[in-house]
């Protein structure tokens, strides 16, 4: 493994690993759709999945501007939380605990994601990467907004309904 001995380097390994975790929702989410019940949680996971593939359109103009390529490395931080997801999606008793669960657990991906592309585009200020901090930025962006529908739904959704479950 290459030593990072540069914070262009510590850049491009956190571009890498936030790419690698796109790539890797486009594999896993479709599994999970079956899943879910709630139409809102699922047209939200759609949505998600859509947007990762734009966001590796940006991460690969990041690669190209810095003149690099993503390496194929796995990112074993997205592949504990997606075992973690399968985990708990098979401990769920009915599709609202599915739902919640499911719910839980994008979110927590989604924070390590917003946590990782907030990181790169710190490391493109510093170094003075203007076109790098500005597709950053706008997958932090992203990110958020995706972080405020996913609360939203199970805020005023799903959890609701599966406490309704719980009492009947």
């Amino acid at each position: 493994m290459k030593k990072v001995n540069r914070l262009e380097d510590a850049l491009v390994m956190q571009a890498n690993d936030m790419y690698q975790a796109e790539r890797r929702l486009l594999e896993v989410i479709p599994k999970h759709l079956t899943e879910i019940n709630d139409h809102s949680l699922k047209n939200e996971l759609l949505a998600y999945r859509q947007a990762a593939k734009d966001k590796m359109l940006k991460l690969e103009r990041i690669f190209s501007y810095l003149m690099v390529e993503p390496n194929s490395k796995r990112n074993l931080v997205i592949d504990s939380l997606i075992s973690k997801t399968d985990q708990l999606l098979e401990l769920a008793d009915n599709r609202a605990m599915c739902d919640v669960l499911m719910a839980t657990c994008i979110r927590t991906i989604n924070h390590y994601k917003i946590a990782g592309y907030e990181t790169a585009c710190a490391f493109a200020e510093e170094l003075g990467l203007d076109t790098p901090e500005q597709l950053l930025n706008e997958i932090v962006n992203w990110e958020k907004a995706a972080e405020r529908t996913f609360s939203k739904i199970a805020t005023q959704g799903i959890n609701l309904r599966a406490l309704e479950e719980e009492v009947a």
